[in-house]
């Protein structure tokens, strides 16, 4: 099974009039076989968590549920959300979108209004389950919060 572990190195977020000036930077791993190596082509997104509330809440769902590879109708409801995130978060106003590069870097920037904001990455695996990750943030908190995207949910190598 392959799992993906974002690590937004540097959160900075700076005002600037009625605008917050967002930068994220971060890295991306793979886990595969319970070792971790650099992934790429994974969407990151930052959102304004005001704007995404039905986002947000999917979101949470998700978080709070583990389908059980036992059970079919597990499996088949979290496809199911899985599908309805993919289209949530094509279909919502987005900050910034990047795409993981090459060496498992990537970078985002925007200039919003925005006080809360989501950073959310997804990808589809061809050997597993589709993997989501997300993290919230707060406009004019620490430049040097780091905020992780955990597409493991913390279960590389166990």
């Amino acid at each position: 099974m392959r799992d993906i572990l974002i690590l937004i190195t540097a959160a900075c977020l700076t005002s600037s009039g009625n605008a917050t000036q967002l930068t994220v930077s971060g890295v991306a791993e793979d886990c595969v076989g319970g070792k971790r190596l650099n992934a790429m082509g994974v969407d990151v997104y930052a959102l304004d968590a005001a704007k995404t509330p039905e986002l947000l809440n999917l979101l949470k769902a998700l978080a709070n549920e583990k389908p059980n590879p036992d059970d079919s109708r597990s499996v088949q409801r979290f496809f199911e959300r899985y599908d309805r995130l993919a289209r949530l978060i094509q279909a919502s106003p987005k900050l910034a979108h990047t795409k993981i590069d090459k060496s498992g870097r990537f970078s985002l920037s925007a200039s919003s209004n925005a006080t809360n904001l989501i950073v959310v990455g997804y990808a589809e695996s061809a050997d597993g389950p589709p993997s989501y990750a997300y993290a919230q943030t707060t406009a004019g908190s620490q430049s040097a919060a780091s905020l992780i995207l955990d597409f493991t949910h913390g279960h590389c190598g166990k």
